[in-house]
């Protein structure tokens, strides 16, 4: 018969729990890291090397990351020379694991009672999870904070059933508030609950002098550290993602379903069919034993997901910010399961009620779970085949090119503007500026409009720039003249309608010989000087193509009457950019043996240094 009564350790059930886990979580994700993990690895990287929590050497101090507690978990592994991408996959994988066992011991420890099978619910949904998977191997905090999340309620419990047991979760509870900015919600939350439990007849006493001292005496030391050293009591982070939200304006993020918050969460719960199972949550808190250890948990999910409604959710895909509250939402949905066949049975009385609820209790937790598994199948094909963020592996490769390009342009360590930053900060010595703000404490504050322009075409003048997708509408550098006055494309892409796409330009002192351009010649003159050594000068005003004798690109000088510039097509490939896109509109000379090509008075350019870029114009 299965019983829901106290039974040995099922330890063949939990193992095969674990195995499936590990199994489900290397195909969703083993063979993808996402960019964001590499920011934390890039200061744990610093750090190491001696020049503190930066992004690139030499930076100024400004907090990319917000998971101060996972970036001191990578430093002895970069201090040892470990891959810190595959470590931190193993690391994420043991700690999900440890998730696991420790939410399968919380009801046998809440009820001084060995382990029992329906106490596999939980860990079971768990485990199925798409969101818990997938960010588990994504070799960002994720796991660390699910893990903590569920140890602070195993102690917290612990504390609870024994008064004399020291009041060890507070440190708990500190470790979270520095694993994410939002940590200190859950701490909130467990003041909460020992309000409530002083409602309930709970006497304050000096261990709980202790608990609060043991979390805030930490909490405020690392604040007064972090204030001195970044400037800030909140990470970057914050003033470039959330700083237009308001705790003012919570109410209406909460009730406006066009709230990008408000479809965060709600997205999450209908996505992953949660919303029959969230009545469960409610009556897992039926009976005085129940309400007082299952609150502490109802109560830091419900800090989680009102933070994340808060900060309006996040842009990458598969709800990161809520994917370690997974572990307190199927607690409270085995135990609200649990608590609700109890209630049954004594309704229904009888000797055969235990044999009734075991059967009943068998089936509906099967169906709880295929439910959860099912929610998570149809979108687990997609989420192995496509990245869930940027990709760490792209960006990369993006990074290892520009750093090619810097080194054939001589430049030992450029000053790149870019919005993907942690590869490129990981991998190279690149000086980054970053535009998507995280790294940049002035564009985290102004990310787009005319103060933007002026700080990063003025004041920063970076050598090489590197915009794409939302990028592009979302700072409006595009329509600033100085970017392409100023930069020369090395690479463009548009789409069928002409909207650029993606760029890469280089600054024009950088790609060009600069000097002052002599005197334009005139076309009478021009054809006059057919082999002797001159210098053409004016704008490209356009270019063309010749196939004959052997192919040639023409740059058309206006103010030369008509004379151009040609460039033999085994010469291209001595340009950084196509010639035709990086002199188009510049004031350009060149010096050489005019020569006569199809009536075209021309001077033969093999490289971009023999062109010169008329400074006194641009």
């Amino acid at each position: 018969m299965l019983s829901l009564a106290p039974a040995r350790t099922p330890l063949a059930g939990l193992a095969l729990i674990g195995a499936g886990f590990v199994a489900y979580a290397v195909y969703l994700g083993w063979g993808e890291t996402i960019d964001d993990a590499a920011i934390s690895f890039a200061y744990a990287k610093h750090l190491v090397e001696g020049d503190g929590l930066v992004l690139s050497r030499g930076a100024e101090r400004v907090e990319a990351y917000s998971n101060f507690l996972w970036l001191l978990v990578m430093v002895p592994v970069i201090a040892v020379g470990l891959d810190v991408i595959v470590s931190a996959k193993v690391i994420g994988l043991l700690l999900s694991l440890a998730t696991l066992l420790l939410l399968a011991r919380i009801p046998s420890q809440a009820e001084a009672r060995g382990t029992g099978w329906l106490d596999l619910l939980a860990p079971a949904l768990t485990a199925v999870a798409l969101p818990f998977a997938l960010w588990s191997v994504s070799g960002m905090e994720s796991a660390l904070q699910a893990f903590l999340l569920i140890f602070v309620v195993m102690l917290s419990i612990r504390e609870l059933n024994d008064e004399d047991a020291l009041p060890w979760s507070s440190l708990a509870f500190f470790a979270l508030a520095i694993t994410r900015p939002e940590g200190i919600v859950f701490f909130i939350a467990a003041v909460a609950h020992r309000g409530l439990l002083m409602l309930l007849g709970r006497r304050p006493g000096v261990r709980d002098v202790q608990w609060l001292a043991g979390f805030l005496a930490p909490f405020v030391i690392y604040h007064i550290w972090h204030y001195q050293y970044f400037g800030e009591l909140v990470p970057n982070t914050y003033f470039a993602k959330a700083e237009s939200r308001s705790v003012s304006d919570v109410f209406t993020y909460l009730t406006s379903p066009s709230d990008p918050g408000f479809d965060y969460v709600w997205s999450f719960f209908s996505s992953y069919w949660l919303l029959p199972l969230l009545p469960l949550l409610a009556i897992s808190l039926l009976g005085y034993r129940q309400l007082r250890t299952y609150s502490l948990p109802l109560l830091m999910l419900i800090a989680g997901v009102a933070s994340a409604l808060f900060v309006g959710g996040d842009w990458m895909e598969y709800h990161r910010f809520l994917a370690p509250l997974i572990p307190l939402l199927y607690l409270g949905v085995q135990e609200g399961l649990r608590n609700g066949l109890s209630y049954v049975r004594r309704l229904v009385g009888g000797g055969d009620a235990l044999r009734w609820q075991a059967y009943a209790g068998a089936a509906i937790a099967f169906a709880v779970l295929a439910l959860a598994a099912s929610a998570s199948a149809t979108k687990a094909k997609a989420a192995h085949e496509s990245p869930f963020g940027a990709p760490y592996s792209i960006i990369q490769l993006h990074g290892e090119s520009v750093q090619r390009l810097a080194q054939r342009l001589e430049i030992e360590r450029p000053v790149v503007l870019t919005p993907d930053i942690g590869a490129v900060a990981l991998n190279t010595d690149i000086s980054i500026i970053d535009l998507a703000g995280l790294g940049d404490a002035y564009i985290a504050r102004h990310s787009h409009g005319p103060e933007l322009a002026e700080y990063i075409f003025e004041e920063r003048r970076p050598d090489i720039i590197v915009i794409h997708g939302v990028w592009i509408p979302a700072t409006g550098l595009d329509n600033d003249q100085r970017l392409w006055l100023d930069y020369a494309p090395i690479g463009l892409e548009r789409d069928y309608s002409g909207n650029l796409l993606a760029a890469t330009l280089v600054r024009n002192d950088l790609v060009l010989n600069s000097g002052n351009c002599p005197e334009a010649v005139q076309w009478e003159r021009a054809r006059s000087l057919i082999g002797q050594r001159y210098t053409f000068a004016g704008i490209v005003v356009g270019s063309s193509t010749r196939a004959e004798p052997q192919q040639v690109t023409l740059l058309h000088l206006r103010e030369a009457g008509g004379a151009a510039i040609a460039i033999r097509a085994g010469d291209k490939a001595n340009f950084l950019a196509p010639p035709e896109i990086a002199y188009l509109q510049k004031t350009v000379c060149v010096t050489g043996v005019v020569d006569d090509l199809d009536r075209t008075p021309v001077i033969y350019a093999g490289t971009s240094r023999d062109i010169l870029l008329d400074q006194s114009v641009h």
